[in-house]
Formats: C-alpha cells, sequence, structure tokens
C-alpha cells in the first residue's frame, strides 16, 4: 500500500485562481462532529470504510486545530485544472473526493451558506478512488 507513504513526500503547492474560493454551499462542522461528518458524507458519496478511514485519519489532526471549520468538497472534478487525471485501462466508477476547509468561528452565530449536496456513486467493476484536500489560506495541497 504506497500511496500513504509516498503522499507522505510529495505535496504540492498551486495559486488558485480567487473565483476558486467563490463558494456558493458547504458545511458548517463542529469539531465534536468532525468524525461523524465524514463518516457520514463519505459514505455517502461512495467511499468504502477503509478508504474513509484512511481520510479521517489523514485530515482529522488538520481539522481539529479549529473547534469549528466550514468544507466544501469537489466531486470528480479537475479542480481548476491543477488536476486532470486519465487512466489506462479507464475506470468503471471513478470517484474523486477534495475536500476544502477553513477554521471558522462560532457557527451559529454567522451568515451560513446554502448546505451542498453531495453526489452519491455506486460502485461498478474497476473503481478508481483518489481523495485530497487543503486547508485554504495555507497553501497546501495534499
Amino acid at each position: 500500500y504506497i500511496m500513504p507513504l509516498l503522499w507522505q513526500y510529495l505535496h504540492g503547492f498551486y495559486s488558485f485562481p480567487a473565483t476558486h474560493y467563490q463558494y456558493q454551499t458547504g458545511f458548517y462542522v463542529k469539531a465534536d462532529d468532525y468524525i461523524k461528518f465524514l463518516q457520514s458524507k463519505l459514505s455517502h458519496i461512495g467511499l468504502n470504510e477503509k478508504e474513509i478511514n484512511d481520510f479521517i485519519v489523514y485530515w482529522l489532526p488538520a481539522m481539529s486545530k479549529y473547534e469549528n471549520c466550514f468544507v466544501h468538497f469537489r466531486i470528480n472534478d479537475d479542480i481548476d485544472g491543477s488536476s486532470v487525471l486519465k487512466t489506462e485501462p479507464a475506470a468503471e466508477t471513478t470517484i474523486r473526493v477534495f475536500m476544502e476547509f477553513k477554521g471558522v468561528g462560532e457557527v451559529e452565530n454567522q451568515y451560513r451558506l446554502p448546505e451542498q449536496k453531495l453526489p452519491s456513486f455506486a460502485r461498478k467493476g474497476f473503481t478508481l478512488v483518489e481523495w485530497g484536500g487543503a486547508e485554504f489560506g495555507s497553501g497546501r495541497i495534499e
């Protein structure tokens, strides 16, 4: 299982245009709910238990620096042309999850964007799963 080890050493830097961060939807999540939130949303999208666990193990420490986070998922998106993906042979099912998050203040007392509607994928045949994310404002994409 090479990918997690490889990602420990490969980190990319990419500057998105300002329009990238003009979110129309998202989620406001309290720290006590981070695990339950990620389990629910990632399962809905189509990740299996191991993939969800790996995602949470990787991202929970970064999110846990904050009492609350704003979260937005980019699903099966080339993320403004920065991560085009082609495979041979082509996967029957492709699930790409890129989570962007930022620590925020008290979630009840601020303007809130509408909740993001997430797609759900039924896995058929050869399934390619890619996940990653970024704490926006940090300058790091992982």
